[in-house]
């Protein structure tokens, strides 16, 4: 996959270390939620903005409007979204440099949310696979050069935990080989093997 964007600072503390370990997001990479090391910073700034004009690379018309962040290797941009009928989540990857699709995933999930039903978690991008969240629950592990999913869980009936008000929203996050996951509502926290899908731990809310 690709490769580091600049020279992220580390942090104290071993989950820093292995979100920033380097050669993991090779290219000009936002591989998750607010970067490499979940700061928010990157390792360069342009000399000035892009104009959407003169500027513009491609542009790409999504089926459906989405209201979760993008991440970004050098190889594959993804987005998420609904199918155009609205009844489906959708994670399209597009060509960084063409805006090309790559792939499309998709899965029924019929909901009736506040604020729309799209998917609010960030997808991340490590080790070869794709980690996506719905705001029903649907949790996938998928191959980031395929888009086939490795893996695929209802976390909701998986771990009996009910739907948070406007669904599930927290962006899965990856340390070392384990995803970790708020359950919402409850607050329970788990870790779910990143290859497999399997059920590592689960840390109850205080009563």
């Amino acid at each position: 996959m690709g490769g580091r964007h600049g020279s992220p600072k580390k942090k104290d503390g071993d989950a820093a270390e292995s979100l920033a370990v380097p050669g993991r997001y090779p290219g000009n990479s936002w591989p998750q939620f607010r970067g490499i090391a979940r700061d928010g910073r990157v390792g360069w700034l342009p000399e000035r903005l892009p104009h959407p004009q003169t500027d513009l690379v491609w542009r790409q018309t999504l089926d459906a409007a989405g209201v979760g962040g993008l991440t970004a290797t050098s190889e594959l941009v993804v987005v998420s979204g609904r199918d155009a009928s609205g009844t489906r989540d959708q994670f399209t990857a597009l060509d960084p440099r063409s805006g090309r699709r790559l792939w499309v995933y998709q899965y029924d999930a019929p909901a009736k949310l506040d604020y729309g039903n799209s998917p609010r978690a960030t997808p991340a991008i490590v080790d070869g696979v794709v980690v996506t969240l719905g705001a029903t629950g649907i949790l996938s592990g998928l191959d980031a050069q395929t888009g086939v999913a490795l893996w695929s869980t209802d976390v909701r009936r998986r771990f009996a935990t009910p739907l948070p008000t406007w669904g599930f929203s927290g962006s899965p996050l990856v340390i070392d080989d384990a995803i970790l996951l708020s359950l919402g509502t409850e607050s329970d926290l788990v870790a779910i093997d990143l290859f497999s899908g399997e059920t590592r731990w689960r840390v109850a809310a205080a009563a």
